[in-house]
């Protein structure tokens, strides 16, 4: 019995992930408001991306680039 419970919710794990995410933005809704909760669900989705792990890659690269152009300039004015 307990198996088959587990195995309905994998199997329907999007669905139940969905009706918790409408239920949590109809609490919202009701309790802050329109304008609150665009501004919350704005900043949580903002938060979603900084946080994937695509964007601590590309951040490192960054990163790394510009250190080697950092070390590069300082190269130079040590030569002059």
């Amino acid at each position: 019995m307990l198996e088959e419970i587990i195995a309905r919710l994998v199997y329907n794990r999007k669905r139940y992930l969905y009706a918790f995410l409408a239920f949590v933005l109809a609490l919202l809704l009701v309790t802050v408001g329109v304008a609150n909760t665009v501004f919350i669900v704005v900043i949580t989705t903002i938060g979603y991306y900084l946080g994937s792990p695509g964007l601590d890659k590309k951040f490192t690269k960054i990163k790394d680039i510009l250190t080697e152009e950092s070390k590069e300039e300082k190269s130079k004015r040590g030569n002059k």
